[in-house]
């Protein structure tokens, strides 16, 4: 307690799950001391405060969930309209950026019978868009990730 302090009560906020998420605080109480019946309302109120935070940190997750899906889903519209190869992988790296908060991100291709990935950049020269293509090796973990999604697949 600060400076001023005559008489203070507290509680821990325990949510559901019987964990401390906090404490709450009355202090200096108009008449007299606090009493048993304060301490039970005081308990009372940290815990449905736990339990109201837990719900409302759950809602700002879903909702953050949803705004997520719908950017993902209006950018898989966008992607069905790309005519080709190039602004396709573009787009599905920008959108991948966007949806995942990323500061980076790129969209390799795997061609039929090809033993590497190919990606692209577009850039803007002058007034034309231009599409630099990228060939990255097969190996590392893109071999892993694409491996391991074949043997899902194969799985299913």
């Amino acid at each position: 307690p600060g400076a001023g302090v005559k008489t203070v009560a507290c509680a821990p906020m325990t949510n559901l799950a019987g964990k401390v998420v906090g404490v709450i605080q009355c202090s200096n109480k108009s008449l007299g001391g606090f009493s048993e019946e304060d301490l039970f309302f005081l308990e009372f109120l940290g815990r449905q405060a736990a339990v109201t935070l837990d719900l409302s940190i759950k809602n700002e997750a879903r909702q953050a969930q949803q705004r997520k899906t719908a950017a993902m889903l209006k950018g898989c519209i966008k992607l069905a309209g790309k005519p080709t190869v190039s602004e396709l992988s573009h787009k599905a790296g920008l959108l991948c950026k966007e949806v995942c908060g990323a500061s980076q991100a790129c969209c390799f291709m795997l061609q039929d019978g090809e033993t590497s990935l190919t990606s692209w950049t577009k850039l803007v020269d002058g007034k034309a868009e231009v599409f630099t293509e990228k060939r990255v090796p097969l190996k590392g973990f893109l071999s892993e990730v694409l491996r391991s999604a074949a043997q899902d697949a194969e799985a299913s």
